[in-house]
């Protein structure tokens, strides 16, 4: 896929900055459409969202199985972000604490699509959240996220939030860049 990229922006005559960021993000977005999203590395019948839920629930959770796969019923969580208590995984997301654009635009656009995937599945980036929460949150590295009211309210960002942060992109050896290093120096 590199060299697939390095073709097409070489074929541009003095592509500037906007071009290949643009051209750039476009490959993101193909890049991000066509992966198989939630995989069951361990063909036990849960998929990625499924093991995190089971992971990170406080009790046992109810599973229901068909032929193919398991699915999480119900369980009980707290939101890290938000220190609610859920116990419908329906109104949950799986965030990835180093968002997927942020690890594109920070040296994952060089991986192996095999290596995206297992990034995308990785549970040590992978945290069960409230889907309003994660909604907003989005994309957002942690210079523009999360609210003050979340960062006051929240024990877990002040003190581990940030730390897997940074050890996730030194873990797939992403840039960590003024940003990065700028909201970890106010923490």
């Amino acid at each position: 896929m590199i060299a697939t990229i390095e073709i097409i922006i070489g074929k541009l005559k003095n592509p500037n900055q906007n071009q290949v960021r643009l051209f750039s993000m476009f490959l993101f977005l193909l890049f991000t459409y066509f992966h198989p999203g939630w995989i069951d590395s361990n063909h036990n019948k849960l998929n990625t969202r499924q093991e995190v839920l089971v992971r990170d629930s406080i009790k046992t959770p109810s599973i229901q199985c068909t032929k193919k796969r398991c699915q999480v019923t119900s369980g009980l969580w707290l939101c890290p972000y938000t220190n609610r208590l859920y116990t419908n995984p329906k109104l949950l997301d799986i965030d990835h604490v180093v968002p997927l654009k942020e690890a594109y635009q920070s040296g994952a656009n060089k991986w192996t699509r095999q290596a995206f995937i297992q990034f995308t599945n990785d549970p040590d980036n992978l945290l069960v959240v409230s889907a309003r929460e994660n909604r907003v949150k989005g994309d957002k590295e942690p210079a523009r996220w999360p609210s003050m009211k979340i960062q006051e309210g929240s024990d877990y960002w002040c003190n581990e939030y940030l730390e897997k942060y940074i050890k996730i992109k030194q873990k797939y050896h992403l840039r960590i860049d003024g940003n990065d290093t700028c909201i970890l120096k106010t923490h």
